[in-house]
């Protein structure tokens, strides 16, 4: 009987005996490599790149007739050589054209510009003319910094420190929605033009 109930001990697993079992060196080593093993980074998947003949990254001559402050966004995109559409879909995305929105986070006006930007430019952000302005004018820094639309959006909406941190669109799903729903706007109003 004494030989059965040993040879049990032994069967049983470190996880149904009262004391733990102490692990081997190979499991021990094989346990410390596995935590210091690093993943292989994983490059972002390549949306777009930055052609020159891009409606989507240059001024064009389409025109967003018929939409709230559509004179101001061919202004402004000109101005800043950004396609018009784009800006439309930002501003829809931003604020759907309302230029007194305020955001729980405290942006403010149809391009939705933090109190900081508004602050470091003087001005209204609730007017329609000077936040297109300085919303177009950040946009295309953002543009000129990463170089691709997605990035450049995902900053817009996130930060461009969040972009940096993550090299690329961050898991965020609020701005990984925001960057698709923009680029599929544009594209559809592209096809419509």
């Amino acid at each position: 009987m004494a030989i059965h109930s040993a040879q049990a001990q032994r069967e049983r697993s470190a996880w149904d005996s009262d004391r733990p079992q102490a692990w081997s060196d190979a499991q021990r080593q094989a346990m410390q490599d596995a935590f210091k093993a690093k993943p292989k980074p994983v490059e972002p998947p390549v949306l777009l790149s930055v052609p020159d003949d891009s409606g989507s990254f240059s001024y064009s001559a389409i025109t967003v007739d018929g939409q709230p402050y559509a004179d101001l966004i061919q202004t402004y995109a000109k101005k800043r050589n950004l396609s018009p559409l784009l800006v439309q879909q930002i501003i829809k995305a931003e604020s759907r054209n309302d230029p007194n929105a305020i955001s729980p986070k405290g942006a403010s006006g149809l391009m939705q510009l933090m109190p900081q930007l508004a602050a470091e430019f003087n001005i209204d952000p609730f007017d329609p003319e000077m936040n297109i302005n300085v919303g177009t004018q950040y946009f295309a820094q953002m543009l000129a910094k990463y170089k691709r639309v997605d990035y450049a959006l995902a900053a817009y909406n996130a930060g461009p420190g969040a972009v940096d941190k993550y090299r690329g669109i961050p898991p965020y799903p609020e701005t990984q929605n925001y960057v698709s729903s923009i680029l599929a706007g544009v594209a559809q109003l592209e096809a419509k033009n």
